[in-house]
């Protein structure tokens, strides 16, 4: 997810009486017409009854893809577009999530035991390999100045230099202590 500002969900007794949580998906709720016109969901009684019989008890949300290339399900809520993910973390936990991450690398898996509010540093603590890298390693990469691997990691928004290495392997085993370590997540580097 982008680090733009994110738009707060809205208040947890809306989210209550608009949409239900089963098995990893946002299920519509059937929705009383008073409640609707309310909120601003419908203007008129049968606007109201009929988004009840086009919407209740069915899957919301879409799949799409981010800027970023990745797929996510986002859900539309009086109007407004919101991350699956971050409405089931509101109406599970009843807070408000700083940064989402999917525990096993997918972000369509929106089931609760997968989702943990984080923040940045600890969301890019188990993050995939980045398809421009040409090692298969996270934090390893061929130094042409001295023929040699090098280790690295990066820790407060710098850049440590582990170490420089003629086998690849001894830079990989050198850079997953540092990464255990360093409290990275298990998941962090796959592919």
């Amino acid at each position: 997810m982008s680090l733009k500002k994110i738009q707060p969900l809205p208040d947890i007794e809306t989210l209550q009486k608009l949409i239900r949580y089963e098995d990893g998906k946002l299920v519509w709720n059937e929705v009383s017409v008073e409640d609707q016109i309310e909120l601003g969901v419908a203007k008129r009684e049968r606007s109201a009854l009929t988004r009840n019989t086009k919407y209740a008890n069915k899957e919301a949300g879409h799949l799409f893809k981010t800027s970023s290339g990745t797929e996510a399900i986002q859900v539309r809520i009086l109007g407004k577009s919101y991350y699956a993910h971050r409405v089931v973390y509101k109406l599970l936990k009843n807070e408000e999530p700083e940064l989402i991450d999917h525990i096993n690398g997918n972000p369509t898996d929106n089931r609760i035991e997968n989702l943990r509010s984080v923040d940045n540093q600890t969301n890019s603590r188990n993050c995939k390999l980045f398809n421009t890298n040409t090692s298969g390693h996270v934090g390893v990469s061929w130094n042409r100045s001295n023929n040699k691997w090098v280790s690295y990691i990066w820790k407060d928004g710098r850049k440590i230099i582990l170490g420089y290495y003629t086998n690849i392997d001894e830079a990989i085993r050198v850079r997953k202590e540092a990464q255990q370590d360093m409290g990275f997540h298990q998941n962090h580097g796959r592919l």
